[in-house]
């Protein structure tokens, strides 16, 4: 096999969320740098009602989940708990969030 596909939940996954994976490629022959990079894909709803595919970069994703964590208060630990990454992870996203004026 020259590609591998790996389907994850996230870690904050919610079953009301449907169809919401981490797609991740262990093994990619052919293919590298970003376009290797693991990707946060879930299926919604448009405004129409039709079914769509939504995909964006994992990292700008936990960034996203980063933001939403502090602007609920809570401490950084308690979102490195959720979303199961590194303090130091939370802290990077938290100081590039705050440096944008995002929290």
């Amino acid at each position: 096999m020259d590609t591998v596909i790996e389907l994850k939940p996230p870690t904050d996954y919610s079953p009301n969320e449907g169809a919401h994976y981490e797609v991740h490629f262990s093994k990619a022959r052919g293919f590298c740098g970003e376009d290797a990079d693991p990707f946060d894909l879930q299926l919604q709803t448009d405004s129409l009602g039709n079914l769509q595919w939504t995909s964006k970069n994992l990292e700008q994703s936990t960034f996203e989940k980063v933001v939403e964590g502090r602007k609920e208060g809570l401490k950084q630990t308690d979102i490195a708990d959720r979303l199961g990454i590194t303090k130091q992870a939370v802290n990077k996203h938290v100081q590039k969030a705050e440096a944008a004026g995002l929290c």
